[in-house]
């Protein structure tokens, strides 16, 4: 089953859509390239020309997130090393799923869905396989009005989604903890609060905080 059609080949500005996105899918362009399908909250559906894989490290950056760092402390939490949910943000936890069939081996069959955007998760009897191929068996209807087809069952796709729920809870948590640091920190000294933090008080709050946190392990 396809999905939406994507607005021709295109680089997208990230810094404008990052708040948006429902959904990462590896696509095929018209040329045959590998490149990016973006589903927005809003409705839209754009292509980059870059791969997936670009796009991801290219959007972790722009936010400033360390992605490696990311799935291997979260991985951690949930005593897994592979497909791993990815928090960028409390409005952006990208869930890792089986979008597409691969024309030719060593293509990337794995794309991302945002956990806030998820409405319903959706089975989809099976089908005879064509030529061998593998069949869509769900299917995740998303904000924006869109559908994204799955190559995995409910079960395995409302696991993702429980895994990734997990995650976002211990991000909250250690974002909280940050949080509650700085604004203590700020109550004790109006003033610096006023006047903003320069570089040798963001080492010592940094410091304060790690210690804080392994203190609580």
């Amino acid at each position: 089953m396809p999905h939406k059609k994507y607005k021709k080949r295109e680089k997208i500005n990230i810094a404008l859509i990052q708040s948006e996105i429902a959904a990462l899918v590896p696509i095929y362009c018209q040329d045959g390239g590998n490149g990016t399908g973006v589903m927005t909250t809003n409705g839209r559906c754009l292509s980059d020309k870059r791969s997936l894989r670009w796009f991801l490290r290219r959007l972790c950056r722009h936010l400033a997130v360390d992605l490696e760092a990311l799935r291997e402390k979260y991985g951690a939490c949930i005593d897994r090393r592979n497909f791993v949910p990815i928090p960028l943000s409390p409005q952006l936890v990208l869930v890792p799923l089986h979008l597409r069939q691969p024309r030719i081996k060593g293509d990337r069959a794995s794309g991302y869905v945002n956990l806030i955007a998820v409405k319903k998760v959706e089975e989809i009897k099976q089908r005879e396989s064509e030529h061998g191929q593998r069949q869509v068996k769900s299917a995740l209807h998303l904000h924006g009005e869109h559908t994204v087809y799955c190559y995995y069952t409910t079960k395995t796709v409302n696991e993702r989604l429980r895994m990734a729920r997990i995650v976002l809870h211990y991000y909250e948590q250690s974002r909280g903890n940050w949080e509650n640091y700085v604004n203590s920190y700020s109550l004790q000294y109006p003033k610096l609060a006023e006047e903003g933090f320069n570089r040798e008080q963001i080492v010592f709050l940094t410091q304060q905080l790690l210690q804080t946190l392994l203190q609580k392990r």
